[in-house]
């Protein structure tokens, strides 16, 4: 997974600091996209607010994980669940790798 060297100080991630005023609430994005790593997908069509709090280990913060997410535009609705907004774009490499390892890896000379 990559994490971009400016993530602490993104926008997005000042916003859901001063949205939740915890400034340990940016953590719940590690953990969401840990878990879009381990399940090879960025797309949870069917991933309930309540399972995207859990994956984000929000805890009793207020407001709700999928309301701030979503607020700030670390999430995206997606059809009933949620995306982790642009995850494919940021870790294209990544994604690659997978695809290339379905086909048995690199070919042998």
């Amino acid at each position: 997974m990559i994490v971009k060297t400016t993530f602490m100080h993104h926008w997005k991630t000042e916003q859901l600091v001063k949205l939740t005023g915890d400034k340990a609430a940016p953590l719940a994005m590690l953990y969401g996209w840990s878990h879009c790593q381990e399940s090879r997908a960025w797309q949870f069509p069917k991933m309930t607010k309540e399972q995207l709090a859990a994956v984000c280990r929000w805890g009793d913060r207020t407001p709700p994980c999928h309301e701030v997410l979503l607020e700030v535009g670390f999430v995206d609705r997606f059809k009933r669940g949620f995306a982790f907004h642009d995850w494919e774009e940021a870790n294209a490499q990544l994604i690659q790798k997978w695809t290339c390892g379905q086909k048995g890896g690199r070919p042998k000379k």
